[in-house]
């Protein structure tokens, strides 16, 4: 898969044809998921089909959606794992990785978010561990008359105001990300999805490092799975163009958020070099 082409092209489906997908399909995306690298050095993740989509539906009705909205589809994958710090990125970095590869196999998918805690384990038919992190519907596009089903690509704020040289607030000029080949590569970051469109996470160029940031003032679970997705985008861009670059996930560090003069609302999430 040209990982740069299918970002491209990529979009999000509200609407299903009502006709499941191969099994043979699912486990291909669920093998290629769990082969790749994630963020987390351990693979302590599990990835499940839930096929009983109407059943599903109907009880996450109000639970769990994309704004709000539950999404009917005919089947739905579950992402489970222990939570501890890292989960919500290592979540979103790999269960978008699915999402490109369903895209790439001409299979429509639409993250959803859970307002509360669920138990999926019952919906699931292998025995799993762990807590459901992230939830998306899987599906063939129903593009019949007056179907609605692809959301176009929103606007997208200008890599300008994404991208900070030094420290936080100092607006980093496109020559310098030019200069650094860097300015590709965050490109194609600023066309990662994020939770209302809302593109929460800022990149901050200090000395030989790109940062990562979100805000934690709001939802906590969907910032860090927004970084998560991010992170996929940078990292394997610069690998598209031949970058051996890789994130790094942080702990924290005062010193390093003074040197960058975050402010108290701005979260160091990982680094890349």
């Amino acid at each position: 898969m040209n990982f740069i082409q299918t970002i491209e092209t990529m979009k999000t489906v509200r609407d299903y044809k009502n006709k499941p997908v191969p099994a043979d399909m699912l486990r291909e995306l669920i093998a290629r998921t769990q082969a790749t690298e994630g963020l987390l050095s351990d693979k302590t993740f599990s990835i499940r089909v839930i096929e009983d989509g109407p059943g599903f539906f109907e009880m996450m009705n109000g639970k769990a959606g994309y704004f709000g909205k539950m999404i009917e589809a005919p089947q739905y994958v579950a992402l489970f794992d222990n939570i501890r710090p890292g989960a919500y990125e290592n979540s979103g970095y790999l269960m978008e990785f699915l999402r490109l590869n369903a895209w790439h196999l001409e299979l429509g998918t639409c993250w959803l978010s859970m307002d509360a805690p669920l138990d999926l384990t019952a919906w699931v038919s292998e025995p799993v561990t762990g807590t459901a992190v992230a939830l998306v519907a899987i599906g063939y596009t129903d593009s019949g008359l007056f179907r609605q089903d692809i959301l176009k690509t929103s606007s997208r704020m200008p890599l300008s105001d994404l991208v900070y040289l030094e420290k936080w607030n100092q607006r980093c000029p496109l020559e310098e990300l030019e200069t650094r080949g860097l300015s590709e590569i965050l490109f194609y970051g600023k066309l990662a999805p994020s939770w209302g469109n809302r593109q929460p996470w800022r990149f901050i160029l200090h000395r030989e490092k790109v940062y990562l940031t979100v805000p934690l003032n709001t939802d906590e679970k969907r910032a860090r799975t927004d970084a998560g997705i991010v992170m996929l985008y940078v990292q394997q861009a610069a690998h598209d163009r031949g970058m051996p670059m890789n994130w790094a996930l942080l702990e924290p560090d005062e010193s390093l958020r003074q040197a960058l003069s975050l402010p108290d609302s701005e979260t160091l999430i990982a680094s890349l070099s």
